[in-house]
């Protein structure tokens, strides 16, 4: 695994949050038109919420560009 590429875009992931809170729970390295991506997947919650995680996103991100390249989010 590409762990340099994880971390920038884990640090991606976290400053695009503001005031939600976000659990990383998986990263899983697939590809897209034969390009390597990273699919991190975070438990969320509104950060003045009183809930426990209850939610999930999915973010893709292309490893060689940093590009967002999908996402999906339960409300």
């Amino acid at each position: 695994m590409e762990a340099d590429s994880l971390r920038k875009v884990l640090d991606l992931i976290r400053a695009s949050a503001g005031k939600t809170a976000y659990l990383p729970v998986g990263a899983y390295q697939s590809n897209l038109n034969n390009d390597l991506i990273w699919i991190v997947v975070v438990k969320w919650e509104n950060a003045d919420a009183r809930a426990l995680l209850g939610h999930v996103r999915m973010f893709a991100y292309d490893q060689k560009t940093l590009k967002k390249v999908g996402f999906e989010t339960c409300m």
